[in-house]
């Protein structure tokens, strides 16, 4: 039990990060919007801009698929949070925790496709260069795989454990 401690601090840990880069992003991006001048951003803030030398119309689409890539990756990491506190308290084969990893796994495969499309976006608009091998995209659809994968294990296991109780 000691691991599912330490994941669950890591996974805590990544979800606020994540949450708090969520909300560096829009204010990064509202600074953007409204100051066409980066010199009049307060040299307190001290943020760099991410879309500077995009047009207005890719700065759009990639805030939105960013937002949506952030929207997909706190769900996934909040079903792997609720996952946790399950298996920390010793239920390990049940419906919650299987619907959770299957969850999981889903939001990282749509994360992966979320990044295909990001890909094609940028190609689109920066001149076909297009990049279909990314090691995040193969991760991220690896990874849901995986998800998808210990759902269908914890299921069996939740069967197993339902037949047991009924033989007894």
């Amino acid at each position: 039990m000691k691991t599912i401690k330490i994941l669950k601090i890591i996974i805590s840990v990544y979800y606020y990060l994540l949450i708090m880069a969520f909300i560096m992003l829009m204010i990064s991006f509202s600074i953007d919007l409204l100051i066409t001048d980066t010199t009049k951003i307060p040299k307190i803030l001290n943020l760099p801009s991410l879309f500077t030398e995009m047009k207005t119309n890719l700065k759009i689409v990639m805030f939105i698929l960013a937002i949506l890539m952030f929207y997909v990756l706190i769900k996934a990491l909040h079903n792997i949070k609720k996952c946790l506190i399950d298996l920390s308290y010793g239920t390990i084969f049940s419906q919650d925790v299987v619907s959770s990893f299957k969850k999981s796994g889903m939001f990282f495969l749509i994360a992966g496709f979320v990044e295909l499309l990001t890909q094609f976006v940028l190609a689109f608009f920066d001149n076909g260069n297009f990049r279909i091998l990314d090691s995040s995209m193969i991760l991220y659809f690896v990874i849901g795989l995986f998800f998808k994968f210990l759902s269908e294990v914890f299921l069996k296991g939740l069967n197993l454990q339902q037949e047991n109780d009924l033989t007894i």
